[in-house]
């Protein structure tokens, strides 16, 4: 993800953390390494990560896993 972009906590639009140039994250003041340290940080406990963000993006939010799946080719039956 391009640095600067926001991430939402799904379910919650009042905790938000941002990708930073070395491809952390960050939140409430700290650099986490990964989506999952930040995520915990973030939620207090340790859901999925790919799931418990959204990014913030131009055209509206989409989950992180939607995402990933979109770069991965992976097609998910409905």
């Amino acid at each position: 993800m391009p640095e600067g972009t926001t991430l939402v906590a799904a379910g919650n639009a009042e905790i938000t953390a941002s990708v930073i140039g070395d491809g952390g994250i960050g939140f409430g003041g700290r650099t986490y390494d990964t989506l999952a340290d930040a995520a915990a940080a973030a939620s207090g406990a340790s859901p999925n990560s790919w799931t418990y963000w959204v990014a913030d993006l131009a055209n509206g939010h989409c989950s992180l896993s939607s995402l990933r799946e979109a770069s991965l080719g992976i097609r998910t039956e409905s």
